[in-house]
């Protein structure tokens, strides 16, 4: 039955809270239950299944269910199908399902994508149905593909969506999971064939056809009939493995025994492996052919720029091959033994891609299909009709590469000049080429008189031949590498590197990667002998030594001016000022860059995502004028506007979240409350933008340190706020050392910075520990760091060479001196995200992992938006003195810096013999000897009384006396002279009065008085 989207609609409008069963009051307008799923249920934390009324989305932190919808919580709990979910709800909430009457004319329904890609396969979804089990045995019958799709939290929503899910199950029919990155929990492993996938593009903005959960795995499909052949312990000859699930269906249902890879790279990766389900099948059906069945378009090069790689394509299919047979030849550890074999289907007029297509196109005839690809294992050349078959079992590894032709150059671009004919230059390996004008391959730099990296010797025979000897010329080889960009750059460290530079890029190279460029060259010339020349002596001619020869290059490296920062993208440049972003392409760039400056990712500009005004007296009246309600503005405060665009950024959302201290909606805030977030926001963009900008501000040299707003107690740790993520986002833009906090005697460690290049951008302390020693940093922050590295000769970084820093911590720095305060800028985070809140529960997928093009090009745009922020803010004077980073609002700041700088021993204490009340040691009030109040103290403070002095301990009175406001010394004028009258405490109702020391008779004194005390006096 098909009811009206009326109708379905009011069955989704039921609230969770109506249809989530026994829910009670957790924390604010949260709510909980047992969870369903895993049955959690902690009455004393309230904890299980929690719902957000507001959100509408209830969530297990236990077991990571999620539900979006009371037909998504219908659907996962009583494990059935929509329809059914839907006709269950409307009966328990009395809601009328209409029917949808077909039109007189109407022909048959329209198909979902998930059935018209079975259909394309010659598939339904009764060759999909899957007996599964679950965990505690119960048998289900569920399918396998089936319509649906994902959204925006990455939550799996079956039965409905304009997409297709693919779930994986095992050998004994239980769902395969996987472990989620970061969570660490469990989930299925469903994949998904999203119907546009233009819609969905990946970070280099290619789109995305299939996508399988970040951190899933190496996973392989088995069909039903697989499964079922696998249980009944049947015998079969030869066991395929292809690319794509609905391919491995369509063979099995006609008899071709098959399991899916999803894609080559699970075989080309680099552990070189594939699932142990296809060495379990082998063994117990006694395989004894495995073939690897590839598409039609195997040889084809795919999409190839002008200056990229033309045969990137086909070696990744060579290396799938080639990992695949190695494989496969490690099952003879375990005593199988299997004849190897990869195979393609034949291109053909009709373009058919995989055995699928051929099977649905010969529909009439599908078994004369199967026979002929069986019979093609008898034929001597392995050419069938439908598919051609290589036995490569013993075969080495150039033989498989030929298939490809990718031993010859010239016969490959002949195979592809029609394609390649369309570009400027393509590279071939390690080496640019190009058709010349009359359409012949040439190199795109030959080989010149001066650049011949050998000598010949001609000498006559006995029998009058000619013997030609060869000897490496050094001299012509360095000249040949250097006109190719090769040479050696200086380090800091007393070493060099090899490096080439090439359109703009500087590239570290090892002495290896020289020699096989060189050896790639001789092997264009068609010299037999001058390749056995390299062979025989290579590591000779061309090994670290000797190319210790090459010249030194001084590549003019880009810099940063005052007022403006590039970032490099893979094929673009992006100029940041305080007017925005101005595009540029490599060959229009003056400079050299190195190749880890150069982001790895597609991104196109647009207009800021935020915008910026500074209020005017003029404007805060004009406003309050308009609309009473914005009586909070004032002159000084900040306007900020966000772009359409700014809305869908999550990273931008998340650090708003991280700057709402009221624990309320966005959208309920009051004028001041805004006003409020606007200041903490803009704290940490400019921040993010001062740590971007490799530039030295003799104005601003500071540290940026990340903290909790949460005032707690000294030692305890709130901890979970985000902090860390802004470190994270950084590395993904800049180079970045990253060194754990909470490393233990940090300050004690010579080569702490030994990982710090001249090409690093940033060092990050994630998590510092109490009693940080901030002040190690006091020489980098003002632009001079020593580097002391394992094995290497020490060397200094001066000015713009040295690292910006970044420090998150839990714990304020210590230090009240100026000297401290004046090298450090703020920035704070909210408890919006905490132990049991993450950024997760607000966005359904873990940050960078599992973004897509759409989320990395907002975010570029949006840390290109901090880097044009921090230079407006200096051209305007927003802070003022040159300055960019705006301060944050918010006393808790200083207070969690006096409480720091006391201790908690000590805060106890003074809180005891300052309390109002009467005593032997009540000194409230009171005029006491200094040293009577010291030894009191010190008995007190028991394991903290070792590091306590008496300049400690004045130290830590003032502070107290700050964080409780009450005066020091009344008695005594203060530095500026004044003294503590009832008029001066009334025209300085928030200052806390500290008077010079109080010496008198041989002795020093103490007072510390309330303000109701002193005007009273």
């Amino acid at each position: 039955m098909k009811y009206t989207k009326e109708s379905i609609e009011r069955v989704s409008a039921i609230p969770l809270q109506n249809v989530i069963a026994d829910l009670q009051k957790a924390h604010g307008k949260q709510l909980y239950c047992k969870c369903p799923d895993c049955g959690l249920h902690d009455e004393k934390k309230k904890k299980g299944l929690m719902l957000n009324p507001e959100k509408q989305i209830a969530k297990c932190f236990g077991c990571d269910l999620t539900i979006t919808s009371p037909v998504n919580y219908y659907m996962k709990i009583h494990n059935v199908d929509f329809l059914p979910a839907i006709e269950a709800l409307a009966q328990n909430h009395s809601i009328t399902l209409t029917p949808e009457a077909a039109a007189p004319d109407a022909g048959p329904r329209s198909l979902s994508f998930a059935e018209i890609q079975l259909h394309a396969s010659g598939l339904t979804f009764e060759d999909v149905r899957v007996t599964s089990h679950d965990s505690d045995g119960t048998e289900r019958q569920t399918v396998a593909i089936l319509q649906g799709t994902r959204n925006n939290y990455y939550d799996i929503i079956e039965g409905t969506g304009g997409d297709m899910l693919i779930k994986y199950f095992d050998l004994e029919g239980k769902q395969v999971m996987y472990k989620q990155t970061k969570t660490n929990r469990y989930k299925p492993l469903i994949r998904v064939r999203w119907s546009n996938p233009e819609a969905h593009l990946d970070k280099r903005g290619k789109p995305i056809k299939y996508e399988s959960p970040a951190g899933s795995g190496n996973h392989i499909y088995i069909p039903e009939r697989m499964r079922s052949i696998y249980r009944a312990h049947r015998q079969f000859d030869t066991l395929y493995i292809q690319e794509g699930e609905k391919k491995a269906e369509k063979a099995c249902k006609h008899g071709l025994h098959s399991v899916a890879i999803m894609g080559i790279q699970n075989i080309a990766g680099t552990d070189k492996k594939l699932p142990e389900e296809i060495q379990l099948i082998i063994q117990r059906c006694g395989v004894k052919n495995v073939c690897f069945l590839l598409d039609s378009d195997y040889m084809d090069l795919g999409s190839v720029e002008n200056g990229k790689s033309a045969d990137q394509r086909p070696r990744n299919f060579f290396y799938a091959v080639k990992n695949y047979k190695e494989y496969m030849r490690t099952l003879r550890n375990i005593g199988l033994s299997v004849e190897i074999y990869f195979a393609h289907v034949n291109p053909n007029p009709e373009k058919d891609k995989g055995i699928d297509d051929l099977l649905v196109r010969h529909t009439a005839n599908e078994k004369a299909v199967v026979e002929d690809i069986r019979a093609t294992y008898d034929i001597k050349n392995g050419v069938g009709q439908y598919i051609t078959l290589h036995k490569i079992t013993t075969i080495d590894d150039g033989k498989i590469a030929d298939i490809w032709l990718l031993n010859d150059t010239e016969k490959f671009v002949e195979l592809h000049r029609e394609q390649l004919r369309q570009l400027t230059n393509f590279k071939i390996g390690r080496l640019l080429r190009r058709f010349d004008e009359n359409g012949i391959l040439v190199l795109d730099q030959p080989l010149l008189p001066g650049e011949q990296f050998w000598e010949e010797e001609h000498r006559e025979g006995k029998e009058g031949h000619t013997k030609i000897t060869l000897q490496f010329d050094y001299a012509n080889c360095y000249n040949f590498l250097e006109a190719r960009g090769f040479g050696r750059f200086k380090l800091k460290n007393g070493n060099f590197e090899f490096i080439r530079v090439e359109n703009h890029v500087i590239t570290t190279q090892s002495h290896n990667d020289v020699r096989d460029f060189v050896t790639e060259f001789a092997k264009e010339l068609k010299r037999k002998d001058v390749l056995n020349m390299l062979y025989r002596g290579g590591s000779q001619f061309l090994g670290p030594d000797r190319l210790s020869n090459l010249r030194y290059v001084f590549p003019t490296i880009e810099k940063a001016t005052k007022y403006s920062q590039n970032l490099f993208f893979r094929d673009k440049i992006w100029k940041v000022t305080a007017d925005g972003i101005k595009e540029t392409l490599y060959p229009q760039f003056e400079a050299h860059v190195w190749d880890d400056k150069i982001i790895d990712a597609d991104v196109t500009a647009f207009e800021p995502l935020i915008s910026v005004e500074r209020i005017t007296e003029t404007m805060a009246a004009q406003a309050i004028a308009a609309d009473p309600s914005m009586a909070g503005i004032k002159a000084g405060d900040f306007s900020v506007d966000f772009s359409a665009k700014a809305a869908k950024c999550e990273f931008l959302q998340f650090l708003m979240h991280t700057c709402n201290f009221t624990k309320r909606p966005l959208h309920t805030l009051s004028v001041h409350e805004g006003i409020e977030l606007n200041s903490h926001l803009l704290n940490k963009l400019t921040a993010l933008g001062y740590l971007m900008h490799n530039f030295v501000n003799d104005s601003e040299q500071k540290a940026v340190v990340a903290m909790d707003g949460k005032l707690s107690e000294v030692g305890s740790s709130n901890g979970r706020s985000g902090k860390s993520l802004i470190g994270k986002a950084l590395e993904y833009v800049i180079p970045t050392e990253t060194m754990a906090g909470k490393s233990k005697r940090m300050d004690e460690d010579q080569f702490i910075f030994g990982g710090v290049t001249e090409k690093t951008r940033l060092i990050f302390f994630d998590d510092v520990r109490v009693n940080f020693d901030f002040e190690m940093l006091f020489p980098a922050i003002t632009g001079y760091l020593n580097i002391n590295a394992k094995g290497a000769q020490r060397f200094s970084l001066k000015g713009a060479e040295v690292p910006k820093i970044l420090i998150t911590t839990n714990h304020a720095i210590n230090g009240d001196t100026s000297s401290f305060r004046d090298r450090q800028a703020i920035v704070v985070f909210s408890d919006h995200y905490n132990d049991e809140h993450k950024p997760i529960d607000d966005f359904g997928h873990n940050f960078f992992s599992e973004w897509d093009q759409t989320q990395w090009n907002l975010f570029y745009n949006l840390m290109a938006n901090a880097v044009s922020l921090y230079f407006q803010s200096i051209e305007n004077n927003w802070v003022g003195s040159g300055k960019g980073i705006i301060e944050p609002p918010g006393r808790d700041i200083e207070m969690r810096r006096l409480r720091q700088t006391m201790g908690e021993n000590f805060l106890i204490w003074a809180d005891e013999v300052f309390s109002d009340g009467t005593g032997e040691h009540c000194y409230l009030n009171v005029r006491t000897v200094r040293r009577n109040m010291f030894e009191n103290c010190y008995i007190s403070m028991k394991q903290d009384a070792k590091h306590l002095t008496p300049a400690k301990f004045m130290e830590k009175l003032k502070a107290y006396c700050k964080y409780r406001k009450l005066h020091l010394n009344p008695g005594v004028r203060n530095k500026d002279g004044h003294e503590c009258t009832v008029a001066w405490l009334n025209q300085n109702p928030d200052q806390i009065f500290t008077g010079m020391p109080d010496k008198s008779g041989g002795h020093e004194f103490i007072q510390v008085c309330t303000t109701d005390y002193l005007k009273g006096y």
